[in-house]
């Protein structure tokens, strides 16, 4: 946990980051792993609805929370081709039942559905496994981390705990997509979130770029973009830990880092063919090499 939770920790996130990394195991592995390091009351979540799956702990000083993401984007081991096909089914489809860019009114704004659905199914155990894990001390420090779509959860997760009154010190992602609209983004730094929120995204991974815009149609995501329309705009929130191709870290670059395709790049064959070798980019394994490197 670090010591002042609105300056970035190298420490805390490259712990964060093996969390993240570890939560993508088998449930009694996560679990004995956690205790063998000295954390207690390692309890598992999963809701075979939705698919989501966390695991809460907790030690003197704090509660640790991490959301899995998906299985696939947890290792480095499979095709490139494979990791961009299922990331972007994963962020565009699958959670959404084929919408994709639809939303809800949530949390001062408008919140990507599949994730709120995703979230929607763990919400009430997760409040009383923090409880437990604290055990008694209701301003135990919350730290809550996850990769892909476990660091989407885990800053909807924050958001929602902390409306409930609990003390969240910091979320760490890694990887993690977008998930609501300016008017999220701006309760989410009401809430004083934004500056102990850091997101960290690799140079050419292609998930932290989406989704973008609140329609339920590609026509209209692509007419809503020639017109320049950015109002509904899903846009994301706190600070950007950007690690460029030669692994460099960089607080705060501009948002263009994020190397957002164009229409054209995206149905030309360079195109196409970038995002497949930057696939790899959004893997776990990825992202412990370079906040270790």
């Amino acid at each position: 946990m670090p010591r002042d939770p609105n300056k970035y920790d190298p420490q805390t996130a490259k712990g964060a980051a093996e969390l993240s990394k570890l939560v993508y195991g088998p449930p009694a592995e996560v679990q004995a792993r956690l205790r063998a390091a000295g954390y207690s009351n390692a309890e598992f979540i999963s809701d075979p609805m939705t698919g989501t799956q966390l695991v809460v702990a907790s030690r003197n000083d704090a509660v640790m929370v991490a959301f899995r993401g998906t299985e696939a984007d947890g290792t480095a081991t499979q095709t490139k081709l494979g990791a961009v096909l299922h990331s972007l089914n994963d962020i565009t489809t699958d959670l959404n039942g084929g919408s994709g860019m639809d939303s809800v009114e949530r949390f001062g704004g408008s919140m990507h559905t599949g994730f709120m659905k995703a979230y929607g199914g763990v919400d009430g155990r997760l409040q009383e496994a923090i409880r437990r894990a604290q055990g008694g001390d209701s301003n135990k420090p919350i730290l809550f981390t996850g990769h892909s779509l476990g660091g989407a959860l885990a800053q909807i997760a924050a958001t929602d705990m902390k409306e409930k009154g609990f003390n969240v010190a910091s979320v760490y992602t890694f990887g993690q997509p977008r998930i609501g609209d300016r008017a999220f983004s701006a309760h989410y730094k009401e809430l004083g979130l934004s500056s102990k929120t850091y997101r960290h995204v690799n140079q050419g991974d292609p998930v932290p770029r989406l989704p973008k815009i609140k329609l339920d149609t590609m026509l209209g995501n692509i007419v809503r973009w020639v017109k320049g329309e950015d109002a509904d705009r899903f846009r994301h929130g706190g600070n950007m830990v950007y690690f460029d191709q030669n692994k460099t870290r960089m607080m705060n670059p501009p948002d263009s880092k994020l190397d957002e395709a164009t229409t054209g790049d995206i149905i030309s064959r360079k195109g196409i063919g970038q995002a497949i070798d930057n696939a790899g980019q959004h893997s776990m394994d990825e992202y412990l090499k370079m906040v270790n490197g």
